[in-house]
């Protein structure tokens, strides 16, 4: 992975999908009522295409100011993605 020199810093709120706390078996009543989870993360957009957004949560920099390591990143589906919030971009 190749990391952009300027990424913005974004906060990123999306909708999170949910399953079954417990894989045993329930009574229909049971069963709880749907949960929504909305999630706000927070990291710098490291690549991005028309499907995802690949948010990288911690970087190291070298003595010439570029990205060498990251720590923590996740991809999110657009299609989840609630609201999109660019806070700055990174001076390198």
């Amino acid at each position: 992975m190749k990391f952009p020199k300027k990424p913005s810093l974004e906060l990123i709120e999306w909708d999170d999908a949910s399953g079954p706390h417990s894989m045993s078996w329930r009574h229909v009543e049971e069963v709880p009522k749907l949960t929504r989870y909305k999630i706000t993360s927070v990291g710098y957009v490291a690549l991005e295409d028309e499907k995802l957004v690949r948010l990288v949560h911690n970087t190291h920099c070298g003595k010439k100011k570029k990205v060498r390591t990251i720590s923590g990143y996740m991809d999110i589906p657009k299609s989840m993605i609630t609201r999109r919030v660019k806070l700055m971009e990174r001076e390198t």
